[in-house]
């Protein structure tokens, strides 16, 4: 299953980091208008591959909290483990990250580890699902929203207008509501207060 996973992954990042091109780059970066979902994420996933940490800032129904992700080897399982400030580390061995009750689910989508966020966007593609993808302002920038609208469970993927990097999550699911701020190590000043989730995220 791991393998798969894997296979599927990176058949994924291939098939669609083919069809981005020049185009893409001219409508992202000059126009500022949102490119076509496979095209957003295969950017969003070539550069996710060369991260194994983040840092996250998260407030799930009100309550802030600190948490940072970690990822690494464990034998032959890739493992990504979630520190949160209010409880217990959530690992996840490979693909498998077990049962878990409410908020630690959502907590360890919050964290925006690097691989599971990829994992996650890459099914979205493969399985066919309709992914939505907005502009909108994030402290004054323009930045990318990537959703899909059809889930149960809601997460909006928040990318640089140049489509490389995550730097927000908001997830709405039938109980929960939160929303995250990444720090993924490039940030000259993680958690300075000047990166605030979107007010229409926060807010559902």
């Amino acid at each position: 299953m791991r393998r798969a996973r894997l296979r599927t992954l990176a058949a994924t990042l291939a098939t669609l980091a083919a069809v981005v091109g020049a185009g893409f780059v001219v409508q992202a970066t000059v126009l500022g208008r949102p490119a076509a979902a496979p095209q957003l994420v295969a950017r969003v996933l070539e550069t996710l591959k060369a991260y194994r940490r983040s840092r996250v800032r998260m407030t799930i129904d009100g309550a802030q909290l600190t948490a940072s992700c970690r990822q690494y080897w464990q034998g032959r399982r890739r493992v990504a483990a979630v520190s949160v400030s209010s409880g217990p580390t959530i690992v996840e061995f490979g693909s498998r990250l077990g049962a878990l009750d409410s908020p630690a689910l959502e907590e360890f989508e919050l964290a925006g580890c690097p691989r599971p966020l990829s994992q996650w966007l890459a099914d979205a593609v493969n399985d066919g699902a309709h992914l939505a993808v907005t502009s909108e302002e994030l402290d004054g920038r323009g930045v990318y929203a990537i959703s899909a609208p059809s889930a149960a469970a809601t997460l909006e993927v928040f990318v640089t207008r140049a489509g490389k990097l995550p730097v927000a999550l908001s997830l709405d699911t039938a109980s929960i509501r939160g929303t995250s701020e990444l720090d993924y190590g490039t940030n000259p000043a993680p958690f300075g207060g000047k990166h605030a989730v979107p007010a229409a995220a926060a807010s559902g």
